[in-house]
């Protein structure tokens, strides 16, 4: 119980966390709405510059349309009909700089927390953001808030949404 509490309590605080690498610019939206999601990148790994970031697509998002970031590629994943994943590559981002990669999206209609896990890709090295917010997650992955203001107390976020290969 204590565990969860604390999962609970650190998820609350999950737009706040300084450990996270790879976060979105807002960490709230409203459910059924046209959202712009900006993908921040802090910093490469472990002093290598990043070449490619990929960032899977909860399921219930739809319309998703990946913006150009100069000097990257985009390339699309689908699942089915659905686009599953966007990745950028081709391009560099300096280990010490910050960059942002964004995609348009519509959102489901139910209130949840969606969980974006991404793979930040460096010419040496990489890392997985992919871990559920909170508790000891040294890689969470970007989380959305939609239309929902906490999670409950037994830790879980109403409707919390985990892509493939996500760990809790």
């Amino acid at each position: 119980m204590r565990n969860k509490m604390i999962f609970a309590a650190a998820l609350a605080l999950t737009p706040l966390a300084a450990a996270a690498h790879v976060t979105l610019a807002e960490s709230s939206a409203t459910p059924g709405s046209h959202y712009l999601a900006h993908f921040r990148v802090g910093h490469g790994c472990s002093g290598s510059p990043t070449t490619q970031l990929s960032v899977a697509i909860p399921d219930g998002v739809s319309a998703v349309e990946p913006q150009p970031a100069p000097g990257w590629t985009v390339e699309l994943a689908h699942g089915g009909a659905r686009v599953s994943a966007v990745t950028w590559k081709g391009g560099t981002l300096a280990a010490d700089a910050k960059g942002e990669f964004s995609v348009a999206m519509t959102l489901p209609d139910k209130p949840g927390v969606l969980l974006f896990s991404a793979t930040q890709t460096c010419a040496s090295g990489a890392e997985n953001w992919s871990d559920a917010p909170g508790g000891k997650s040294t890689h969470p992955a970007p989380a959305l808030y939609v239309g929902v203001a906490a999670p409950k107390s037994d830790g879980m976020a109403p409707g919390m949404v985990m892509p493939p290969g996500s760990h809790m």
